[in-house]
């Protein structure tokens, strides 16, 4: 039990409360009071309802019973701790935490919390765990699919065109505004960029057969490795110097995650036939156009535990990979005779003598085919073109797929076989141009 207070210091503790809080004045509060309401707002309510908070304010009219919860809620104290003029404290039960909010289903609270002004949804909580922690831990993707549909949070800007892959994320972020503090409301942000997290997210989508929700996370890509390897190592180009980059850089291990890619084999087949499609990158990286194509990274130890596996999906996946294969191998192929035999016209190898022809033919291919890599660490094949006619320099960078697994099934065995052909047809691309040639 508590001893009531006398209105005018249940007033001037209101007042107190409003001014320690995150709204910026009287006017901001009684607009937030009308919001909770759901009251319309405009400038004659709002002055109406600022005109009855000063009442309260000076003590001249009691707090009323319809208000009080509204109260409790927008200044997160108890009822006691207001009757009581701060006299009295008791725990608030329906306060909303991260833990709460992420393990709630009902939109109206996640509504609420993020609108919240003290912005509790940026912030890790006293054990160091924000609300997408919870969430996580919570299985409550429908909490996360819908902060990405309300556009609350990104994993991905959107602006494909501008996707920086210097940065280990896509511009990961969120709408909800930080207090004017700089020190408040940080950790939110990052956690969104965060690699690791982010593979948390992924393997809990998987789990959850949340196929929008990986698409919204471009889950097959990994830009900080796409940076570190598939354009900046091994041959590059920096205005008219050559450049060797340390091998080093290429940490095939450090982003391959055995369990992530069981939950993919395992998963449903929607989510297998996400996984195994390929796509481009239109960016076009330090302005140097390219064709850049890929399949997700770890595709060949997917295509093994799906073939061990004997999944029912397999023939389907192998036939996209056969697909991909054999577009590399066409795309490779026909760029490579393309500017040889440019460079060979331009350069008057037409018009010239049968002998000084073929000594300037071996030149040319010799030169574009030293610029063919193949790094058998990251299995990626890297073309770098600079033709003599066109004055432009551009790039093939593409991953490329083989199976190691054997398989007794009779649909399965040929489809392997036909794989690993074109792999190593590919990979002795460079032979076949010089027969050619």
């Amino acid at each position: 039990m508590f001893k009531l207070a006398e209105p005018e210091k249940i007033g001037k503790y209101i007042s107190d409360l409003v001014e320690r809080s995150n709204y910026k004045s009287q006017r901001q509060f009684c607009i937030a009071w009308l919001e909770y309401e759901k009251q319309p707002i405009d400038d004659v309510v709002v002055n109406k309802r600022s005109n009855k908070f000063s009442q309260i304010k000076k003590g001249r009219k009691s707090i009323q019973l319809q208000d009080l919860p509204v109260f409790c809620s927008l200044l997160h104290v108890s009822c006691e701790e207001i009757l009581s003029a701060g006299e009295e404290f008791k725990p608030e039960k329906q306060r909303l935490t991260n833990y709460a909010v992420a393990f709630s289903k009902e939109e109206e609270v996640w509504e609420e919390y993020v609108n919240d002004v003290e912005n509790l949804i940026l912030n890790a909580d006293e054990r160091g765990n924000t609300v997408l922690d919870y969430a996580v831990k919570f299985k409550n993707t429908d909490f996360i699919d819908y902060l990405v549909e309300k556009g609350y949070i990104w994993f991905d800007d959107g602006d494909e065109g501008n996707v920086d892959y210097s940065m280990s994320n896509f511009g990961a972020g969120t709408s909800i505004k930080r207090r004017t503090v700089s020190d408040y409301d940080y950790y939110l942000q990052p956690q969104l960029q965060n690699v690791a997290f982010r593979g948390k997210i992924m393997a809990l989508a998987i789990e959850k057969n949340d196929l929008k929700l990986l698409k919204e996370m471009k889950a097959r890509e990994i830009p900080d490795y796409y940076y570190r390897n598939f354009y900046h190592s091994g041959r590059w180009m920096i205005g008219d110097m050559c450049r060797n980059t340390a091998s080093e850089d290429q940490n095939y291990n450090d982003f391959y995650n055995r369990y992530l890619v069981d939950n993919i084999a395992d998963a449903d087949e929607k989510i297998i036939d996400y996984y195994t499609d390929s796509f481009k990158i239109s960016k076009d990286v330090d302005n140097i156009p390219g064709n850049y194509r890929f399949t997700y990274l770890f595709i060949s130890e997917l295509l093994e535990k799906l073939v061990v596996n004997n999944h029912r999906f397999a023939e389907n996946a192998l036939k996209k990979a056969i697909k991909y294969s054999e577009e590399t191998y066409a795309e490779v192929k026909k760029q490579l005779i393309e500017y040889i035999n440019e460079d060979f016209k331009s350069m008057g190898g037409e018009e010239a003598d049968a002998e000084y022809a073929a000594e300037l033919k071996r030149g040319i291919v010799e030169k574009y085919l030293d610029e063919f890599e193949y790094d058998e660490k990251t299995e990626i094949i890297r073309v770098s073109l600079l033709s003599y006619r066109r004055e432009e320099y551009m790039r093939i960078v593409r991953n490329l797929i083989h199976v190691n697994a054997e398989s007794d099934n009779l649909i399965l065995k040929p489809l392997i076989n036909q794989l690993n052909e074109l792999f190593s047809r590919i990979l002795n691309i460079k032979n076949e141009i010089l027969k050619e040639a």
